[in-house]
């Protein structure tokens, strides 16, 4: 059996590294905090942390698939910006799953683009105990462009009260995440 890194080429390993240099644990306190956080701002939450750490986190079924879930149709696919916040809220859904880091640019050309537009999946980003709000690819294309042409006015459209949602309820401000 072929080791991983052996099969990476130079970038993709500086690109690995650059994730993991990103990637930090927020724990369940902070995880819980966002949970408690309106479906809206989850989601907007969660574009502009995928964008900064360059990754987000899924939830594989045993077999090593995509979990999803069918609302009517259509199927929806769920991604989180943590793994904390993955693993919780999987707990939360009582969802037997293994959660697994995805570099946001596999994400971007092969989840989202080939699995969610070919079956006409919505995707629910940061889901918590069952609710979220759900997009297609083409408004997950949207956003992720908005963020990327202005971060400044995307963080001051979306977030510009996240300190008292965050600090009324909970007593603390999360490290590093919100101005």
């Amino acid at each position: 059996m072929v080791k991983k890194s052996q099969t990476l080429g130079f970038q993709e390993i500086a690109n690995l590294e650059q994730r993991r240099a990103n990637r930090r644990s927020i724990g369940a306190v902070e995880a819980m905090s966002v949970l408690k956080g309106s479906d809206e701002w989850r989601f907007h939450y969660t574009v502009k942390e995928a964008v900064e750490r360059s990754e987000v986190w899924s939830a594989n079924k045993p077999d090593g698939t995509l979990i999803d879930f069918s609302i009517g149709d259509r199927w929806v696919t769920p991604f989180w910006p943590h793994e904390d916040i993955a693993r919780l809220a999987c707990k939360k859904m009582d969802v037997p799953c293994e959660i697994n880091p995805m570099p946001l640019d596999h994400w971007i050309d092969e989840e989202l683009d080939r699995i969610c537009r070919s079956d006409n999946g919505l995707v629910a980003l940061c889901p918590s105990d069952g609710h979220a709000e759900l997009k297609t690819v083409d408004e997950i294309f949207f956003v992720l462009a908005q963020y990327l042409k202005d971060p400044q006015a995307y963080l001051d459209q979306h977030f510009s009260d996240d300190h008292f949602f965050l600090t009324q309820n909970l007593g603390f401000k999360p490290k590093g995440h919100l101005p």
